[in-house]
């Protein structure tokens, strides 16, 4: 006797039939993917921008992070000489140059106490320099600011055996009393011999470069040069007492930061190489 299944179906049906009817039910059309995929891409349109923000906001904080260690050192270092701080480079006397740092303390010997990799070493970590060996040069993250591209140690070390300076992410302001008066505006607000709450010691760069008439800064989404100030965000700004503070764009005159301007802070290098604060 032949008995029926147990699952059974409704008449005019058939196990095949149900299989066919759930695979074309279950599947995608091709304009019902087209529309997910076009949420996806507009949800990541809105959430992608709000990200670059949020890890941008994170260097910002590391980058506060290397000025206050950097501040640190410099004190430890002034405590061991009466007080008084080292000076920012100066090549020839005259200009000066905020963005780099002397690798040796003996580069001018006529031009003593300017600030060098050397003396820096026993007072900030991640630093060394054995005298006279450039490939013994080694530099720690505090020099560089996180939203800045990254620099090789073979990079690092061709420089400094080639002028005996590094470039750093950063500008140091030290002994503005020493200074040539048509070299700098504004030295009062910068720090001089000693270590002042309200004189500003260090700061993210931001350099006019002669050689391609470009600015230069940090906490940007570009690498290179930039032909105008429309984006740039701000700086941080590290002061004599060890407080880093951001300074917005909006308490920059940026129509008067430029090379020959006299109503913003400067100091110039050579040409119009010029590290405005």
């Amino acid at each position: 006797m032949n008995l029926p299944c147990a699952g059974l179906h409704r008449r005019g049906t058939s196990v095949h039939g149900s299989q066919a009817t759930y695979r074309d039910s279950a599947g995608f059309t091709l304009i019902e993917l087209l529309v997910v995929v076009a949420i996806i891409a507009l949800l990541a349109s809105m959430l992608l921008p709000a990200m670059a923000k949020a890890r941008e906001r994170g260097r910002r904080t590391a980058c506060s992070s290397n000025l206050h260690q950097f501040g640190v050192g410099t004190a430890l270092y002034a405590n061991d000489f009466n007080g008084v701080v080292l000076q920012t480079v100066s090549s020839d006397g005259i200009y000066r140059q905020p963005s780099v740092v002397n690798v040796f303390s003996n580069v001018r010997p006529d031009l003593p106490d300017q600030i060098c990799f050397q003396l820096l070493a026993p007072y900030t970590a991640g630093v060394s320099a054995k005298p006279g060996n450039f490939d013994s040069l080694a530099v720690s993250g505090i020099f560089w600011c996180p939203s800045a591209p990254p620099r090789t140690i073979s990079a690092i070390r061709d420089q400094a055996a080639t002028w005996g300076f590094v470039s750093i992410g950063y500008s140091y302001y030290g002994r503005a009393d020493l200074f040539d008066p048509t070299m700098v505006n504004r030295p009062v607000e910068l720090t001089q011999r000693e270590l002042l709450s309200d004189r500003l010691l260090m700061s993210d760069t931001l350099f006019h470069w002669g050689g391609d008439d470009q600015y230069y800064f940090n906490h940007t989404p570009s690498e290179l040069g930039h032909a105008d100030l429309t984006t740039f965000p701000g700086l941080n700004q590290l002061f004599g007492d060890g407080r880093v503070t951001w300074k917005r764009r909006q308490q920059f005159d940026i129509p008067n930061t430029h090379p020959t301007s006299t109503q913003v802070g400067w100091v110039a290098g050579y040409g119009t190489d010029i590290s405005f604060f």
